[in-house]
């Protein structure tokens, strides 16, 4: 069984549909919920130039950048070396208009004229796509052959039950699939001490329940130990804290040796409430004095690998994020 992970970062993609059945393809995307953004393509080398060109500005190369210090250390190096993970500045991807214009997975028919669906993977190989593959019963072998080889990542029969509630989910696993693993490296550098929550099973479920039950369409970590900023489709923007056991402890240590007060010493003693300090800056220069301001009601969760305490806090005393530069995904949709 896969280990389960968690993305650094997540936000809605398009997917990219090509099959020279233009009927069948306007009647798939119509069934499709309309939170999903699709371009669509009859020709395959049309398809494929679009594609390549997508590639080349894909978030992968773009946000690892980000964290290495020489601007000429290749991704292939970058996966096997140590990479100063500057955690905070994750979210700034959230400033990025184009970025769901990402494309991450591709929807391909198999029987086409011009080539055939797994000559079009065969020839994207290696570029950073998820491929699924749609096919008549009479190339259902080929399909299997092909995803056994590792050319395609799922294929499904047009003819079977519930197609398009299947590919719909299919889609929606591997996109997050595709962030999980372009996050690994990034998880991977962070100290074992930060990211230790990151990989506790029963909190990566937690999480992804809450996302899905709070319509979070966004997230961003923003401290390694596990904190995030979200967003909903409309642009509302909320921050999930969590800290373990251990830095609950260590909080409170300090507190009581720097002489905070007995109602803020109290709270963090009784696990009532949590600090989340956001940014470095705040860290260095927020002292215990001023904590109270800082505290936010926690709610306790025993995980398989700690004890973690959250809050869902919908407004900051230090909101660093500037909203007017944000583009929500309902506004995108929108504009499409």
């Amino acid at each position: 069984m896969a280990k389960p992970r968690i993305a650094c970062c997540y936000y809605p993609t398009t997917v990219v549909f090509i099959d020279d059945n233009r009927s069948f393809l306007d009647n798939v995307v119509l069934g499709f919920d309309e939170s999903i953004n699709t371009i669509t393509f009859t020709e395959p080398t049309k398809a494929i130039g679009y594609l390549r060109d997508c590639a080349l500005v894909s978030f992968t190369d773009k946000y690892l950048r980000s964290f290495k210090e020489d601007e000429d250390f290749g991704y292939s190096n970058v996966e096997h070396s140590y990479v100063d993970v500057n955690v905070f500045n994750i979210h700034k991807e959230i400033y990025n208009s184009h970025r769901f214009d990402t494309v991450i997975v591709v929807v391909v028919d198999y029987t086409m004229p011009e080539m055939n669906g797994l000559e079009l993977c065969r020839i994207l190989k290696g570029l950073p796509f998820k491929f699924i593959l749609i096919t008549g019963d009479a190339t259902l072998n080929s399909a299997i052959e092909a995803f056994n080889a590792g050319l395609i990542h799922k294929f499904i029969p047009k003819s079977c039950h519930d197609f398009t509630y299947k590919l719909q989910n299919v889609i929606s696993e591997l996109q997050e699939k595709q962030f999980e693993e372009f996050s690994d490296v990034i998880i991977k550098n962070l100290s074992t001490t930060q990211s230790a929550g990151l990989g506790d099973p029963l909190l990566i479920k937690f999480l992804k329940e809450f996302f899905k039950n709070n319509n979070i369409v966004e997230y961003y970590l923003v401290t390694g130990s596990g904190c995030f900023l979200l967003m909903n489709s409309r642009g509302d923007l909320s921050w999930m804290a969590i800290k373990t056991e251990e830095e609950m402890a260590e909080y409170t240590n300090t507190a009581i040796d720097n002489y905070g007060e007995e109602k803020l010493i109290n709270e963090l003693l009784s696990r009532e409430k949590i600090l989340f300090l956001c940014t470095e800056a705040d860290h260095i220069n927020v002292t215990v004095n001023d904590w109270e301001k800082y505290l936010y009601p926690a709610t306790r969760l025993i995980g398989d690998n700690n004890v973690y305490y959250y809050s869902h806090i919908k407004e900051m005393v230090n909101n660093i994020v500037c909203t007017n530069r944000i583009i929500s995904y309902e506004k995108f949709l929108a504009a499409q």
